[in-house]
């Protein structure tokens, strides 16, 4: 893990994605959009951040490097569908969703370490 913490605020007028160090020191805002971006997730080796926005109209599953740049969707949902990161296991909802896999299918890999 990089040592980082993920976190929302609403510090810069609505809810948006920030990292800082474990001591609360060097305080980051990685997304900068109108729509609420929440539930930061980060992958299993810390390089990068899954997240859930709205900022194309519908909630979306994003994901991003863990200094904000390559912001990325991943899913393409109908209106009528939620889409929550699912706590204790988001890396695993993220790939099923990513890769057009059914919910709760054990598979080994979940994060493509390529990207």
């Amino acid at each position: 893990m990089n040592g980082k913490i993920a976190f929302v605020s609403l510090r810069d007028g609505n809810q948006e994605i920030y990292v800082m160090n474990a001591d609360g020191s060097d305080v980051q805002r990685l997304t900068f959009n109108p729509a609420a971006d929440v539930e930061p997730a980060w992958s299993p080796d810390g390089s990068r951040i899954a997240w859930r926005s709205e900022r194309d109209g519908n909630a979306e599953i994003y994901v991003m490097n863990a200094d904000g740049s390559n912001q990325t969707r991943l899913t393409t949902m109908r209106r009528s569908m939620p889409n929550r990161l699912v706590a204790g296991r988001p890396a695993d909802r993220i790939h099923e969703l990513a890769h057009g896999q059914r919910p709760g299918v054990r598979h080994e890999s979940r994060w493509d370490q390529s990207a």
